[in-house]
């Protein structure tokens, strides 16, 4: 029987989300980065992943690996840019 997950393989922005990383932190670093998980409504993972991708790539790489997801579940082609209404 084939099993049908709710995620497809391209989980991440950079696709799927297959290697882990395991960092050892102590606790105020632990603690600053739970914090700024809860203010910008993300998990633990989620913000060092992209805390780390910023860090790593630069921001500007990041938001545009973001925004190209948001336009592919908005419909938006490549070829049609952002003329789009607000």
């Amino acid at each position: 029987m084939d099993t049908k997950f709710s995620r497809s393989g391209n989980t991440g922005a950079n696709g799927k989300l297959d290697c882990e990383v395991k960092i050892r932190f102590d606790a105020h670093t632990e603690s600053a980065l739970l914090k700024k998980a809860r203010e910008t409504g993300m998990n633990k993972s989620e913000c060092g992943r992209l805390l780390i991708m910023i860090g790593l790539f630069g921001l500007d790489y990041v938001i545009s690996l973001q925004q190209s997801k948001i336009e592919l579940v908005a419909g938006i082609g490549a070829n049609e840019g952002s003329d789009h209404a607000h």
